[in-house]
């Protein structure tokens, strides 16, 4: 029995261990939008995600049947963005991030204002697949609580208690149970 409880403390402690491993190097992504969408020639798709937090990872990813401008801008920025692409005013603007072509994927951080645009635009009509994700560092934070509340203590507590704890030590047989079991044993057989 205590070799048991001692195996068993020793298995907690590599589970919280391994699970501290795990939520230190993976990342847990949660799917934003999965989106299909046909934009006209010289028109552009807006796409806003809310419910991303100020300095949490984004992760942008698109296919697209042709060529499109693929942008990444803040509230500000897109306002001046859509006055220009609207009224052909043009006003300075920066984005977070900015490509061309068939397919990108792009990481960054959610801007300070919480709110960001992703704007698609192509000269000709193009079927697009859009797909936004967002990092959950609260899950990383769940594992750790797991490893280090529940798997760690537990496994020490259980493997002091297996240390401590006596070993049994099992009684030898009777002596005379044992002879007079084979006595009867030799009168049957005689």
């Amino acid at each position: 029995m205590r070799k048991k409880v001692v195996i068993a403390g020793i298995t907690c402690l590599v589970i919280g261990a391994l699970l501290f491993i795990y939520g230190f190097y993976s990342t847990f992504w949660l799917t934003m939008q999965d989106t299909t969408k046909t934009i006209p020639s010289d028109k552009f798709w807006m796409l806003n995600v809310p419910g991303v937090e100020s300095g949490e990872k984004v992760h942008c990813e698109y296919t697209a049947s042709n060529e499109v401008r693929f942008y990444i801008l803040d509230e500000s920025n897109y306002n001046k963005f859509e006055m220009f692409l609207r009224n052909g005013t043009f006003t300075f603007f920066q984005f977070v991030y900015h490509s061309e072509g068939e397919s990108e994927s792009y990481t960054f951080r959610a801007p300070k204002d919480d709110t960001y645009y992703i704007v698609l635009w192509g000269d000709n009509d193009v079927s697009v697949i859009v797909k936004i994700l967002t990092e959950r560092i609260w899950i990383n934070g769940m594992i750790y609580f797991i490893a280090f509340f529940l798997f760690v203590p537990i496994g020490f507590i259980v493997l002091i208690v297996g240390l401590v704890q006596k070993p049994k030590t099992a009684e030898p047989p009777k002596i005379t149970e044992y002879n007079e079991a084979s006595l009867m044993r030799e009168k049957q057989t005689d």
